[in-house]
């Protein structure tokens, strides 16, 4: 799936709304899971497998798997909205591990996205570590909670998350 989803893309990449987030030398960081990972390279991380997909199709430089999950947050796909880990929760529970040499533009990598806590967090631990780096991020899947907004199956977008409190927002 991850080599079909990164052929589409490039494909269609001059038709689609995020075409200017993979650019030749953009690094590719996938999302950890929400739990600590024990041995990276025999673990199913579909991230990692879409970002490394990318790169091939030329999406992108290369895939660095710098951000490492310290302990473990709740799936948000799998929670009550109430009950799903803030942006915080994902900032407070991951590291930045390694260096990215000679990078100015880092596109973060998931295969879902609720609400875009994890984003937020990843994305703030990155800018921590790497101020002068510009980050994106790209979701394979993002899911819509009222059906009235559901179009259609494929519909490529980008959007916006923000942070009102500890609440975080994505539109569309």
């Amino acid at each position: 799936m991850p080599d079909w989803i990164a052929g589409l893309m490039k494909h269609n990449l001059n038709r689609l709304p995020f075409a200017d987030f993979f650019q030749p030398n953009d690094v590719l960081v996938p999302v950890p899971k929400s739990a600590p990972m024990k041995d990276k390279d025999n673990t199913l991380w579909v991230p990692k497998d879409v970002a490394q997909a990318l790169v091939v199709q030329g999406l992108g430089k290369e895939v660095i798997s710098c951000l490492i999950r310290t302990k473990p947050v709740k799936t948000a796909h799998l929670c009550e909205g109430t009950k799903r880990p803030k942006a915080i929760d994902h900032y407070d529970s991951i590291t930045v591990q390694g260096t990215l040499y000679k990078t100015e533009r880092i596109v973060l990598i998931d295969d879902f996205v609720t609400r875009g806590a994890t984003f937020l967090g990843c994305a703030n631990r990155l800018i921590e570590v790497f101020p002068k780096c510009k980050v994106n991020a790209f979701a394979v899947i993002r899911t819509i909670s009222y059906s009235p907004d559901f179009k259609c199956v494929y519909s490529p977008c980008v959007g916006d998350i923000n942070l009102c409190g500890e609440e975080t927002f994505r539109q569309p």
